[in-house]
């Protein structure tokens, strides 16, 4: 995904025009995300960034891709639990008029994870997960 930049917006890169496509096509999104430093990834946001902008060149009038859209938010981080990454995210999200929903998850990644790169899910944080699920299927 390139970065978000007016210069090369118009006609829209393939890459884009496939992300948007795929946004639309998706009864809700569902986003799985670290945290650094008290915030979300800037990759996170250039995808944002992307679906918040007009599909046609000074059509500000027609609702964005991401206009509306159900998004559930989980990350997984350290002791924090990706709360302020969250929070960030939530606040963005709203101001590009995604519909957040409020139940979210925070996980607390194992030492494996950040000494082997394997999450380690235990029963509490599947728990958490599959609770998320089952309250984005009704909020959607």
């Amino acid at each position: 995904m390139p970065l978000m930049n007016q210069d090369i917006e118009f006609p829209e890169p393939g890459v884009v025009a496939r992300l948007r496509a795929a946004v639309k096509a998706a009864d809700a999104l569902w986003v799985f995300t670290p945290e650094y430093n008290f915030s979300y990834h800037g990759h996170v946001k250039n995808l944002f960034d992307w679906l918040s902008r007009p599909a046609v060149a000074g059509d500000f009038g027609t609702p964005t891709v991401i206009n509306g859209r159900k998004v559930a938010l989980s990350g997984a981080g350290g002791k924090m639990v990706t709360a302020k990454c969250r929070e960030k995210l939530t606040e963005l999200l709203t101001f590009i008029k995604a519909d957040v929903m409020e139940q979210q998850v925070g996980i607390v990644l194992n030492m494996e994870a950040w000494t082997e790169g394997r999450m380690i899910l235990g029963d509490e944080h599947r728990q958490a997960l599959r609770s998320q699920v089952e309250a984005l299927l009704k909020f959607v």
